[in-house]
């Protein structure tokens, strides 16, 4: 008899089972956040003003090659907590082992302890190369000290701490000379290929067993590195901070609009690891009233983070700077702003482990940031004829442009769904929206998918790309209970999310003329670009608020796909495991029998192997468990939404009395708001 039990990935297999997890991906992006993780450790080391320079290569002789000149280099003593190894060992062979989780300086990237783990685990050959010192030959490995001492002083200067892995394993662990690693590295009759003077060295190899793709050099970051020199410049007035990429020093290329902030926030939390925030803003006014987005950059700790908080952040101060100055309040009041944010801070939190969108910054709100709107009213103050000039621009605009209505939106989204305006609408799909292929579009199914990381699984969980179409969403949708169909499609998930599907919306939409409803559905099924739209969300309360929030989007501006049955939810399963009834493989979801006690499903034989999951992305595409959950007929399951009761919901969700009714007829609520109309 089998029995239960629980298995433990140990490092490197727990990174090499689910790269996607700690790298986004194992195609060629993947290689680029591993490379970038690295470089990021550099930049965190120069910034924090230990060093100068940073040397950068995709391609030092085949390997991704990354240096900087610090003062103090990497420990290499052995580690207290794990006496066997250098703490530099150490911190690329366990996850979570860094030296910034304490709060420290503010602007630093890597606060996890992954990266550097990550990027050992998914390479071919992994080198960590520390220089030798004074300071720290002394409480290292044997061989460190017996180099140190037996080198004369001109060596010296060349003398490194070595440490080579294999897929994540180590394989060699000595201390040579810079010349002995290089033939190590790069063979006997090489020439010298790393540049001297450096303090920490890392030069790996991408894995081709992991990284599904031909080209497995990266691209070099330059737009991360000239953050990077733009926040030493304009925060630390560092000039002499360069980044040598191939050999020569690129220049930060940031040009600064017409309109300079740079300041220090303090938070009022004094529980706030993030003691200061400094925030750099640049922005003008665009003549030709551009989109609001038009050159605008965005970074967050000097990553190229261009959707979160702080984008967030500097449009609520233009906002308020523009409603306390102009008394404007339209949706327009951005429109053709131009602008720029950097913001340094010691704790972030991020959308992920690839950094995409800064999500918060730790124990910071929003009105943390007032001064920042009273230094935008200063500029607008300051500089009267610019900005009342601008803004009679800005209502001017809002004032011809408000006539276009949502039909004429709706009627877009359908246009675009044939001929030549297909192609334009293509261009305009997100860069994330992985489509089905198959021209027999009858076939063909659209996933809402919870998060980037559900959605690559769910996007690499497809046994070919014919039928299935993903669309991932970050997070919950906008809230449209009091919003109309305009302000709801300034959303833009929500305007991709229609503009993908291309049958418009209840106010124009392609069957509004039909006659009867059976001519209505031929005409849907005809010009549909998907048969079903699938809701798939994790099996929690927030995948169910996702789910809800999407339902109510369409039932409120799209009731006709509800109608035509065209709106289901795929159930993520929780279990897989024998059955006791039929004793084969079986998936279990949220839906079926379970025991209140132990909360695993009547059916399922516990004194077999079994998996548990607790979301979409930690389901395994590569071994069919994606496959099964939500794209083979015979095993997924998919729950029809249908509009019975829908209108009674939508009440429910707008009007506060009636769920209070509700919950007084069901003896939740004993009558404590006093209702006279029960």
């Amino acid at each position: 008899m089998d029995e239960n039990k629980i298995e433990y990935l140990k490092f490197p297999e727990n990174i090499r089972a689910r790269v996607g997890m700690y790298l986004g991906s194992n195609q060629r992006d993947g290689i680029f956040s591993a490379f970038r993780e690295i470089i990021d450790n550099s930049t965190d080391e120069v910034g924090a003003g230990y060093g100068n320079v940073v040397h950068v290569s995709n391609n030092l002789g085949g390997y991704c090659y990354v240096a900087d000149d610090s003062s103090r280099g990497m420990p290499i003593r052995m580690s207290k907590d794990v006496p066997d190894r250098t703490e530099a060992y150490l911190s690329i062979s366990e996850l979570h082992t860094s030296g910034k989780f304490q709060v420290g300086d503010i602007g630093r990237v890597g606060l996890n302890g992954v990266g550097s783990s990550a990027t050992n685990a998914t390479a071919s050959i992994y080198a960590l190369l520390v220089r030798v010192t004074e300071k720290n030959y002394k409480g290292s490995i044997p061989e460190v000290e017996k180099a140190w001492k037996e080198c004369g002083p001109r060596q010296r200067g060349e003398l490194y701490y070595v440490v080579i892995c294999e897929k994540g394993y180590k394989k060699f662990e000595s201390c040579l000379l810079l010349k002995d690693i290089e033939k190590m590295l790069y063979g006997k009759k090489t020439k010298s290929m790393i540049p001297r003077g450096m303090t920490t060295i890392v030069l790996f190899k991408p894995d081709p067993e992991i990284f599904e793709c031909d080209n497995l050099v990266p691209e070099i970051p330059y737009t991360n590195l000239n953050y990077f020199l733009l926040i030493q410049q304009r925060f630390f007035g560092r000039k002499k901070v360069r980044v040598i990429v191939d050999g020569e020093d690129i220049k930060c290329n940031f040009k600064p609009f017409k309109y300079e902030i740079a300041t220090t926030i303090k938070p009022k939390d004094p529980e706030s690891p993030n003691k200061e925030i400094g925030v750099y803003l640049t922005f003008e006014g665009d003549p030709e009233l551009g989109k609001t987005d038009k050159d605008m950059f965005a970074s967050a700790n000097g990553l190229d983070c261009k959707t979160g908080f702080h984008v967030n952040l500097a449009r609520a101060a233009f906002k308020s700077a523009i409603r306390s100055q102009y008394k404007i309040t339209h949706e327009d009041a951005l429109q053709g702003l131009r602008f720029g944010i950097v913001i340094l801070g010691n704790d972030f939190v991020f959308s992920s482990q690839t950094k995409e969108s800064l999500r918060a910054i730790t124990k910071v709100k929003m009105e943390d940031f007032n001064p920042l709107v009273k230094e935008v009213e200063k500029i607008f103050k300051k500089n009267p004829e610019y900005w009342d000039l601008h803004f009679e621009k800005v209502n001017q605009f809002w004032d011809a442009h408000r006539s276009i209505g949502a039909a004429d939106k709706a009627q877009k989204m359908i246009d675009a769904t044939s001929g030549v305006s297909s192609y334009r609408a293509k261009a305009d799909y997100p860069k994330t929206f992985a489509d089905a292929t198959s021209k027999d579009r009858s076939q063909c199914e659209l996933f809402l998918v919870e998060g980037n990381s559900a959605q690559s699984s769910l996007v690499m969980g497809r046994k070919d790309t014919k039928y299935f179409a993903c669309l991932g969403m970050r997070g919950k949708i906008l809230n449209v209970t009091d919003k109309s169909v305009d302000r709801a499609l300034e959303s833009k998930v929500i305007n991709d999310i229609f503009n993908i599907i291309g049958l418009g919306l209840d106010i124009n939409w392609v069957g509004k003329d039909a006659k009867t409803y059976e001519e209505a559905h031929e005409i849907i099924m005809k010009r549909s670009r998907f048969s079903k739209i699938v809701i798939a969300t994790d099996a929690d309360a927030d995948g169910s608020a996702i789910f809800n929030e999407i339902v109510y989007l369409f039932s409120k501006f799209a009731s006709f796909l509800l109608t035509h049955k065209m709106v289901y939810r795929a159930m993520s399963p929780l279990f897989r495991g024998y059955s006791k009834t039929t004793g084969k493989i079986t998936y279990y979801y949220p839906d079926d029998p379970y025991d209140i006690k132990t909360g695993f499903p009547l059916d399922l034989d516990i004194k077999k192997h079994y998996d548990r999951w607790k979301g979409l992305s930690s389901l395994t595409p590569e071994t069919g468990e994606v496959y099964d959950s939500f794209y083979n007929p015979a095993t997924r399951r998919l729950i029809l939404v249908t509009p019975e009761g829908i209108e009674y919901s939508m009440k429910l969700n707008e009007d506060i009395n009636e769920r209070k009714k509700l919950l007084y007829n069901k003896g939740i609520l004993s009558n404590p708001y006093n209702f006279t109309d029960i």
